[in-house]
């Protein structure tokens, strides 16, 4: 008999299959009633929860419904990056849940997933924090008024107000800002096969000052720690789809997926990434990464890395050409004291086009 692990995490019900212990009444309260039990040493036994088999869901049929959902909409534009956490990871953490934290459950397959929402919010952070993590609160403004490949790509508003700062958006329509929906989709990412669930524990010591909203009580030693049960996943590979409209240029599809897979290596997704939650398993982001590139074999893809020489300076902005061509570009960013005949380690910004269009500075060599 197949049970959809959400409902029996969520909603009360009367199946009581043999090998499935569904608990009544007050028990339903805490994770940890659900599927721990205690004998009479207190001793923690584990029950359903590890190895769940997640029976009656066809990962196989999934995928292929998966793929035939992204060629109707993107035609052959499209890609995938195969996600395997490094660790462990949860998304939906602070959702709202009969107990006291929650994880993103599929609410048809009862599997957890990450939803579309997801996967782009943590690209369009990472690439906000990568170019424009100096404008702070404001990274946001600058992007929309100044990117025009931000805005193409994730779309953008006609304006937005930060502060008292108002910032319009650089793509025109007879002549005014105009709001853009952006030409990559993202898709839900599924488990290519049953999910490795890991109920893991948070221990918050100072939780009487953290409640304390009349700010009267400290952070002291002195709290008897508070043991909170969580669901993660571990060991499992989601993929990720991503394409782009049948109309747009196909060289987003290569551009996002190099957004991606620095996203999910640098910044992670879900909740936790601060204390290692969320981050791509390393030896998969080395496995799928490109070669060194050279002065022989670099071909300009958006973030692609590379040491550069300054030729020359027009009205203070240092200029550099890509290996094997004559054409100078500017390179944005860079610092004042920067001189001809400096290496210095930049990136590359492509246009909207997909066509190499500067250079942003990273670093001096020395």
């Amino acid at each position: 008999m197949a049970i959809n692990f959400a409902l029996a995490l969520n909603k009360p019900h009367r199946d009581n299959h043999k090998n499935w212990t569904i608990q009544q009444g007050a028990n339903l309260k805490k994770l940890s009633d659900r599927f721990f039990t205690k004998d009479n040493n207190g001793v923690i036994i584990k029950k359903e929860l590890d190895n769940f088999p997640f029976q009656g869901v066809d990962f196989a049929a999934l995928e292929k419904k998966q793929v035939s959902a992204v060629k109707s909409l993107c035609g052959e534009k499209y890609g995938f990056i195969d996600f395997e956490p490094d660790w462990r990871f949860v998304v939906g953490l602070g959702g709202a849940s009969v107990y006291e934290t929650s994880i993103t459950l599929h609410h048809i397959y009862g599997i957890p997933y990450i939803p579309a929402t997801s996967i782009k919010g943590v690209v369009r952070s990472w690439y906000l924090l990568d170019n424009y993590y100096d404008k702070k609160q404001e990274m946001e403004g600058y992007a929309i008024q100044e990117d025009e490949v931000f805005c193409r790509t994730f779309g953008c508003p006609k304006d937005l107000k930060v502060g008292d700062k108002t910032f319009k958006s650089i793509l025109k329509h007879k002549g005014e800002s105009s709001e853009f929906e952006g030409n990559i989709i993202f898709f839900d990412a599924f488990p290519l096969t049953a999910p490795k669930l890991k109920l893991d524990i948070m221990t918050p010591h100072y939780q009487p000052y953290y409640s304390d909203n009349e700010g009267k009580k400290p952070p002291a030693d002195y709290y008897s720690p508070t043991p909170i049960p969580f669901l993660t996943v571990e060991k499992t590979v989601f993929r990720m789809y991503f394409g782009v409209k049948k109309e747009a240029n196909k060289e987003f599809v290569t551009t996002t997926r190099s957004w991606l897979e620095k996203a999910l290596n640098e910044k992670g997704i879900g909740a936790k990434t601060a204390v290692g939650y969320g981050y791509q398993k390393v030896e998969k982001i080395e496995k799928e990464r490109p070669k060194e590139p050279t002065s022989d074999n670099f071909e300009p893809q958006e973030g692609a890395e590379l040491t550069v020489r300054v030729e020359q300076l027009s009205g203070g902005v240092p200029l550099a050409v890509l290996p094997k061509k004559m054409d100078y570009r500017k390179i944005d960013k860079a610092p004042s004291d920067i001189k001809v005949g400096d290496k210095v380690k930049v990136k590359c910004r492509m246009n909207a086009k997909g066509k190499f269009d500067y250079f942003i500075f990273i670093s001096k060599e020395t």
